[in-house]
Protein backbone atom coordinates (compact mmCIF):
# COMPACT_ATOMS: atom_id res chain seq x y z
CA UNK A 1 0.00 0.00 0.00
CA UNK A 2 2.90 2.18 0.01
CA UNK A 3 2.61 5.06 -2.39
CA UNK A 4 -0.59 4.46 -2.88
CA UNK A 5 -3.70 7.01 -2.07
CA UNK A 6 -7.42 6.00 -2.91
CA UNK A 7 -10.46 7.55 -2.50
CA UNK A 8 -13.20 7.32 0.40
CA UNK A 9 -15.63 5.00 -1.62
CA UNK A 10 -12.55 2.69 -3.35
CA UNK A 11 -11.44 2.35 0.49
CA UNK A 12 -14.89 1.40 1.47
CA UNK A 13 -15.47 -0.68 -1.32
CA UNK A 14 -12.12 -2.55 -0.49
CA UNK A 15 -12.47 -2.76 3.09
CA UNK A 16 -16.19 -4.64 2.37
CA UNK A 17 -14.49 -7.00 0.22
CA UNK A 18 -11.92 -7.67 2.79
CA UNK A 19 -14.23 -8.04 5.88
CA UNK A 20 -16.54 -10.62 3.48
CA UNK A 21 -13.18 -12.16 2.78
CA UNK A 22 -12.73 -12.69 6.70
CA UNK A 23 -9.86 -10.57 6.36
CA UNK A 24 -10.55 -7.90 8.98
CA UNK A 25 -7.19 -7.19 10.44
CA UNK A 26 -6.02 -6.37 6.84
CA UNK A 27 -9.12 -3.87 6.43
CA UNK A 28 -7.96 -2.25 9.87
CA UNK A 29 -4.34 -1.65 7.89
CA UNK A 30 -5.89 -0.12 5.57
CA UNK A 31 -8.28 2.06 7.61
CA UNK A 32 -5.58 3.08 9.72
CA UNK A 33 -3.43 4.29 6.08
CA UNK A 34 -6.92 6.07 5.52
CA UNK A 35 -6.53 8.13 8.73
CA UNK A 36 -2.32 8.74 8.58
CA UNK A 37 -3.66 10.73 4.86
CA UNK A 38 -5.98 12.30 6.86
CA UNK A 39 -9.03 10.29 5.65
CA UNK A 40 -11.64 8.36 7.00
CA UNK A 41 -13.58 9.66 9.24
CA UNK A 42 -16.30 8.75 6.07
CA UNK A 43 -19.71 6.99 7.41
CA UNK A 44 -19.58 4.15 4.57
CA UNK A 45 -15.73 3.78 5.59
CA UNK A 46 -16.18 3.28 9.03
CA UNK A 47 -19.82 0.95 8.60
CA UNK A 48 -18.23 -1.04 6.17
CA UNK A 49 -15.15 -1.32 9.05
CA UNK A 50 -18.25 -1.95 11.38
CA UNK A 51 -19.28 -4.70 9.17
CA UNK A 52 -16.38 -6.29 8.91
CA UNK A 53 -15.39 -6.29 12.39
CA UNK A 54 -19.08 -7.97 12.94
CA UNK A 55 -18.50 -10.56 10.70
CA UNK A 56 -15.06 -12.43 12.15
CA UNK A 57 -16.77 -11.89 15.32
CA UNK A 58 -15.22 -8.40 16.67
CA UNK A 59 -18.24 -6.72 17.93
CA UNK A 60 -16.76 -5.15 20.90
CA UNK A 61 -13.56 -3.31 18.51
CA UNK A 62 -16.29 -2.40 15.93
CA UNK A 63 -18.62 -0.78 18.88
CA UNK A 64 -15.78 0.81 20.28
CA UNK A 65 -15.54 2.13 16.39
CA UNK A 66 -18.55 2.84 16.14
CA UNK A 67 -18.54 5.16 19.63
CA UNK A 68 -15.23 6.71 18.56
CA UNK A 69 -16.18 7.86 15.49
CA UNK A 70 -19.78 8.92 16.58
CA UNK A 71 -17.02 11.54 18.90
CA UNK A 72 -15.45 12.40 16.07
CA UNK A 73 -18.20 13.94 14.70
CA UNK A 74 -19.53 11.18 12.04
CA UNK A 75 -23.11 11.16 12.09
CA UNK A 76 -24.34 7.70 11.28
CA UNK A 77 -27.64 6.67 9.16
CA UNK A 78 -30.56 4.38 9.73
CA UNK A 79 -27.92 1.39 7.75
CA UNK A 80 -24.58 1.96 9.99
CA UNK A 81 -27.16 1.28 12.94
CA UNK A 82 -28.55 -1.63 11.58
CA UNK A 83 -24.90 -3.01 10.80
CA UNK A 84 -24.05 -2.92 14.46
CA UNK A 85 -27.15 -3.89 16.00
CA UNK A 86 -27.03 -6.79 14.08
CA UNK A 87 -23.83 -7.99 14.72
CA UNK A 88 -24.08 -7.27 18.35
CA UNK A 89 -27.58 -9.52 18.58
CA UNK A 90 -25.69 -11.95 16.60
CA UNK A 91 -23.01 -12.19 18.98
CA UNK A 92 -25.20 -12.81 22.04
CA UNK A 93 -25.42 -9.12 23.29
CA UNK A 94 -28.48 -8.24 22.95
CA UNK A 95 -29.02 -5.69 26.17
CA UNK A 96 -26.00 -3.59 23.73
CA UNK A 97 -28.24 -4.24 20.96
CA UNK A 98 -31.14 -3.29 22.51
CA UNK A 99 -29.82 -0.16 23.57
CA UNK A 100 -28.34 0.98 20.78
CA UNK A 101 -31.25 0.78 19.12
CA UNK A 102 -33.03 2.60 21.90
CA UNK A 103 -30.28 5.45 20.77
CA UNK A 104 -31.07 5.23 17.43
CA UNK A 105 -34.91 5.81 18.00
CA UNK A 106 -33.70 8.71 20.09
CA UNK A 107 -31.38 10.09 17.72
CA UNK A 108 -34.48 10.83 15.37
CA UNK A 109 -33.88 7.81 13.11
CA UNK A 110 -37.53 5.21 12.78
CA UNK A 111 -36.67 1.42 13.17
CA UNK A 112 -37.86 -0.33 9.57
CA UNK A 113 -39.51 -4.11 9.96
CA UNK A 114 -35.55 -5.00 9.38
CA UNK A 115 -34.64 -3.70 12.74
CA UNK A 116 -37.39 -5.45 14.31
CA UNK A 117 -37.00 -9.03 12.22
CA UNK A 118 -33.53 -8.61 13.74
CA UNK A 119 -34.86 -8.23 17.31
CA UNK A 120 -38.12 -10.46 16.89
CA UNK A 121 -35.80 -13.25 15.84
CA UNK A 122 -33.19 -13.05 18.91
CA UNK A 123 -36.02 -12.98 21.16
CA UNK A 124 -37.96 -15.86 19.58
CA UNK A 125 -34.94 -17.88 20.55
CA UNK A 126 -34.56 -16.61 24.29
CA UNK A 127 -37.83 -15.46 25.27
CA UNK A 128 -41.41 -15.55 23.85
CA UNK A 129 -42.90 -12.81 26.63
CA UNK A 130 -40.97 -10.29 25.22
CA UNK A 131 -40.74 -11.26 22.09
CA UNK A 132 -44.98 -10.66 22.09
CA UNK A 133 -44.40 -7.31 23.79
CA UNK A 134 -41.92 -6.35 21.01
CA UNK A 135 -44.55 -7.65 18.61
CA UNK A 136 -47.09 -5.52 20.01
CA UNK A 137 -44.78 -1.96 19.71
CA UNK A 138 -44.47 -3.12 15.58
CA UNK A 139 -48.23 -3.11 15.76
CA UNK A 140 -48.61 -0.19 17.45
CA UNK A 141 -45.99 1.72 15.43
CA UNK A 142 -47.76 1.23 12.44
CA UNK A 143 -44.34 -0.71 10.77
CA UNK A 144 -45.83 -2.95 8.27
CA UNK A 145 -44.50 -6.60 8.57
CA UNK A 146 -43.45 -9.04 5.99
CA UNK A 147 -43.06 -12.47 5.55
CA UNK A 148 -39.85 -12.87 8.75
CA UNK A 149 -41.16 -11.28 10.84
Amino acid sequence: MKGLFLYDNMCAALIDGMGKAGMADEAILLYEEMLKKGVGWDVYVVCSLIDSLCKVGRVFDANRLFEESTHRGVTFDIVAYNVLIDGLYKADCFRNSWNLFKEMNTLGHTPNVFHYNSFFHALELSNMEKSFRLLGKILARGCKMDTIT
